[in-house]
């Protein structure tokens, strides 16, 4: 397994590709400041990981209609 590091003894990989290949996980949380959210769900619909939870308020309105489009465009399956 190829890893960045470890924490709490988890492991710490570079992106959420890495992390579904090798931990192939079920869902994923987003916590990060809202400026940053739009993209970790981009990020996180490009994994095609199933279920994607973010917590986060004050996401800008922009980022929100991209994240809906990017789902839409690039993961119908999962709608």
């Amino acid at each position: 397994m190829t890893t960045t590091g470890e924490h709490l003894g988890l492991p710490l990989l570079p992106d959420l590709r890495k992390a579904k290949e090798q931990l192939k996980p079920d869902a994923t949380a987003v916590f990060v400041a809202a400026p940053h959210c739009g993209k970790a769900i981009e990020d996180a619909i490009e994994a095609e990981i199933p279920l994607i939870v973010a917590v986060a308020e004050h996401i800008p309105l922009h980022d929100i209609l991209r994240v809906g489009s990017h789902l839409f465009t690039k993961a119908p399956a999962n709608r």
